[in-house]
């Protein structure tokens, strides 16, 4: 599945992705062995898909637009800013916590 999604940009780029990952899971696993370190995964997962999504919310909308670049950076504009409202909704309570000591 991972190929077939970057395929559609380039194949090098479905295949270079494809290492990447392979090698970062496998690093995971094998360094969990020997040096475990309490990974927050779910917070990660989290910051991939919110990413993605927002990230194929644009090239969705994209060509919906009349062909003109102000269209295109206003629409990631107003994702950037929803971006930002829910990672501020998200981590505001560890932020404060770390602020306030």
């Amino acid at each position: 599945m991972w190929v077939f999604l970057c395929g559609a940009i380039t194949p090098q780029l479905g295949a270079s992705l494809l290492c990447f990952i392979s090698m970062s899971m496998g690093g995971y696993f094998v360094l969990q062995k020997y040096w475990p370190v309490a990974y927050r995964i779910d917070k990660m997962a989290y910051y991939l898909l919110l990413s993605l999504g927002i990230w194929g919310v644009s090239i969705i909308l994209s060509p919906l637009l009349p062909n003109h670049i102000a269209w295109r950076l206003l629409l990631n504009t107003f994702l950037l800013i929803i971006t930002l409202g829910l990672l501020y909704k998200t981590e505001w309570p560890w932020l404060r916590k770390v602020l306030r000591g």
